[in-house]
């Protein structure tokens, strides 16, 4: 078995397959050289056809089954003992992969995850709104969240988790979850670095994102028994408030109050935790605000099908998650 296997889910990715691809075969400082899957989810670009330039590189090949499953069948071929997994629009510094290895065996930790830059040195107002996103409050020590385009188990940990194909988008946060819940540790290595060039150049596609964001978090948070995701909380009050004032003009106050709220938070967030200079914050606040709005509609658009019993599949999921963690704390 190799030491290390690292693992890229790829779908319709010809634009940037090539610059992930070359970046992680630049990998320097490693014992031996890494085993690369590249997993092609059905994709109906170039993008099997220039991964296969590639000799170095395992192609795999499925339909299409979303990027859990693409993950899960590369999980089950792979060699290492230790895996590492990035996308496929992302670029690893040379030292990534030794980085991240190194806290694996240093700090003695099960999960370990880099620092992602988002959008930087890109040009456009939705790269710079989105700059210092995977950063957020993020410092080296502890980790409670999780981004899957930056981030590396032990295989005997990911191999027993795997990843939830039930969630189409959102199974980093749902596996990260898990992983806490069945007492494993996972640690943040900021000096581990990825740059992530998710790029969206029109309003449709970045409201899109947001949208999905939203509905990713419905569908976690439902399978996990949550309440409402902390940075919608308030947003969501105060739509609450606003459709009750109809039938009794106070409740406009308390909407009033928690949209405030929600703006400060957001404020906050965008200033201080993402560390954006204040002309830059002041410049992609109202974009950064349209975005949660994308959010909240996915958020709220998936609570519904959740609430009429049309995700089968998710609420099959929450029954087997209910049943796993008994038996973990039965253990």
């Amino acid at each position: 078995m190799t030491r290390l296997s690292i693992i890229v889910p790829a779908y319709n990715a010809e634009r940037c397959i090539a610059r992930c691809v070359e970046s992680l075969l630049a990998q320097r400082g490693l014992e031996e050289p890494p085993e690369i899957i590249v997993v092609d989810d059905g994709s109906l670009d170039s993008t099997a056809r220039i991964v296969s330039r590639y000799p170095e590189i395992r192609l795999i090949r499925q339909c299409n089954k979303g990027r859990g499953a693409a993950r899960n069948a590369a999980i089950r071929t792979a060699q290492g003992h230790v895996l590492l997994f990035t996308d496929s629009d992302c670029e690893v510094e040379p030292d990534w992969a030794v980085e991240m290895l190194r806290c694996l065996e240093t700090i003695g930790t099960d999960c370990v995850m880099g620092a992602t830059t988002t959008g930087v040195g890109v040009d456009n107002i939705f790269a710079k709104t989105q700059q210092g996103r995977d950063l957020c409050g993020l410092k080296e020590g502890p980790l409670t969240r999780f981004n899957t385009n930056n981030i590396g188990f032990r295989g005997e940990v990911v191999r027993e988790l795997m990843f939830d194909e039930a969630l189409p988008r959102g199974q980093d946060a749902d596996l990260g979850w898990r992983l806490l819940q069945a007492g494993y540790s996972a640690w943040f290595r900021p000096s581990a670095r990825v740059h992530h060039h998710h790029l969206y150049t029109t309003w449709k596609a970045f409201l899109r994102n947001g949208f999905s964001e939203g509905r990713a978090s419905a569908q976690i948070y439902y399978k996990h028994g949550k309440g409402l995701p902390r940075d919608l909380a308030f947003f969501l009050f105060a739509l609450l408030f606003l459709g009750l004032s109809p039938f009794w003009r106070g409740f406009l106050i308390p909407s009033a109050l928690c949209l405030a709220l929600f703006l400060a938070a957001l404020w906050f967030n965008e200033l201080i935790l993402k560390k954006k200079p204040l002309g830059l914050s002041l410049h992609t606040f109202p974009v950064m605000f349209a975005w949660y709005m994308g959010k909240t509609m996915g958020w709220i658009y998936m609570t519904k099908r959740i609430l009429l019993c049309q995700e089968a599949a998710l609420i099959t999921s929450r029954i087997r998650h209910r049943q796993w963690l008994e038996e973990v704390k039965s253990r």
